[in-house]
């Protein structure tokens, strides 16, 4: 592994010790994750790590200014294709964000190269819909993270575009679980025989990060 990432048995034991170590080393990671799944994802990036005697390949559905694409690498030491039309920076019901930078792309390379540079692990970043993407997507995936477009429709199309590349023992990762549309989605579209629930969020919390192995 690279000299700027670390092994499984340097981080700290206790998973809040273990984010404020991560914070001290990388600053900020994980953007606008909940507590709890920052908590979840500081133990579990670097165990899905040390499962495969190589760096492992991460798709990011869905990758805004970059936070959790520096966690997602810092974590793991993989290499990483990012996925994002950038249209939150267009104004498609979200027009407070713009002006806060000078575009999506711009924000999310400045993003990982702060601090600790992270961009090189970065394998490519697409502008595009993850819909589009997906109809000619042919390489194998370790681990992948549906976070964008919440629309039942799209995170559908996510998963059935993208999850039969997830390798045996490879890992899905969809954020906001406690929304109906992307917990109904994944519900329909995630066979039990296929894939084993390791985390399922309690509603009840701020968590919202739900995660599957595949068998």
């Amino acid at each position: 592994m690279d000299k700027e990432f670390f092994t499984l048995d340097q981080i700290p034991t206790d998973p809040r010790d273990a984010l404020a170590w991560v914070h001290s080393r990388y600053a900020q990671v994980f953007g606008w994750i909940s507590d709890p799944d920052k908590l979840f994802l500081v133990k579990f990036l670097p165990e899905v790590a040390s499962e495969f005697e190589y760096p492992i390949h991460i798709v990011e559905i869905g990758t805004f200014n970059g936070g959790s694409t520096r966690g997602l690498i810092a974590l793991t030491g993989g290499y990483l294709t990012g996925i994002d039309d950038f249209s939150a920076f267009e104004g498609d019901g979200r027009r407070h964000l713009r002006g806060q930078w000078n575009s999506g792309q711009e924000q999310f390379w400045d993003t990982l190269r702060a601090h600790v540079d992270l961009s090189s692990h970065v394998k490519r970043l697409i502008s595009d819909r993850s819909q589009n993407v997906g109809q000619t997507w042919n390489e194998p995936i370790e681990l992948l993270l549906i976070d964008g477009s919440h629309e039942y429709e799209d995170v559908t199309s996510d998963i059935h575009l993208f999850c039969p590349y997830v390798i045996h023992q490879g890992y899905i990762l969809i954020d906001d679980w406690n929304m109906d549309t992307v917990r109904t989605a994944a519900d329909e579209t995630l066979d039990n025989n296929t894939w084993e629930r390791i985390r399922v969020p309690d509603l009840s919390t701020t968590a919202k990060l739900f995660c599957a192995k595949k068998r």
